[in-house]
């Protein structure tokens, strides 16, 4: 509980003694009741100001988490293509150097052919 909800909680509780007090005495003035009233609906939109406002935080965080959760999706799917790209990179090199061996060796060969 945070100290928001602390000071609500007070409020109310301080409105119900009030009503304790006028039953109490079993007199109630009308503006006393107007008064309870309306502290009552003000305690009641403050509730729900903060019950939205909390809601807004939590989607908030559901979307963050959302957001992280799609960035680790990309993250892995460029490590997976660039590991793809790394071994056809690795082969391509590979063949070049054994596309070269071969051209080396067939000019070898040739070249003894002329004695």
């Amino acid at each position: 509980m945070n100290h928001l909800d602390e000071l609500f909680l007070d409020r109310i509780k301080h409105m119900e003694d009030k009503i304790e007090g006028i039953g109490n005495d079993r007199v109630i003035i009308q503006q006393d009741f107007n008064n309870l009233e309306t502290e009552l609906q003000e305690a009641r939109a403050q509730i729900a100001k903060l019950q939205r406002k909390q809601m807004g935080n939590n989607n908030k965080i559901a979307l963050t988490r959302f957001r992280i959760a799609d960035l680790e999706q990309i993250i892995k799917e460029i490590q997976v293509h660039h590991q793809a790209d790394k071994k056809n990179l690795q082969d391509a090199i590979y063949e070049l150097k054994i596309n070269k061996e071969e051209h080396r060796t067939t000019r070898l060969d040739s070249s003894y052919s002329y004695y």
